[in-house]
């Protein structure tokens, strides 16, 4: 898997804990801009086949526009970890 298979979704509000939504590959996961703190927001939503309309996620940004803690949260779920 590689930066291509990834999507960010930034839903723009700024008011939500679970700002960001990421897409790698076909698993959705909702995350904070602090996604890789104790008192973040890193999880698993589901599988893209799951959802209907991706309109709802909010504006699709460009990777490197993510949070750097959002960008390295992407990270370990590549590699495989929490």
């Amino acid at each position: 898997m590689t930066a291509k298979d990834v999507r960010v979704f930034d839903d723009k509000k700024g008011k939500t804990f679970d700002e960001y939504t990421i897409i790698i590959g076909t698993a959705i996961y909702g995350m904070s801009c602090n996604a890789r703190s104790p008192q973040g927001f890193n999880q698993y939503e589901g599988e893209l086949s799951e959802f209907g309309n991706l309109d709802q996620l909010g504006k699709e940004i460009p990777l490197l526009d993510a949070p750097l803690e959002v960008r390295l949260a992407i990270g370990d779920r590549m590699k495989g970890g929490e």
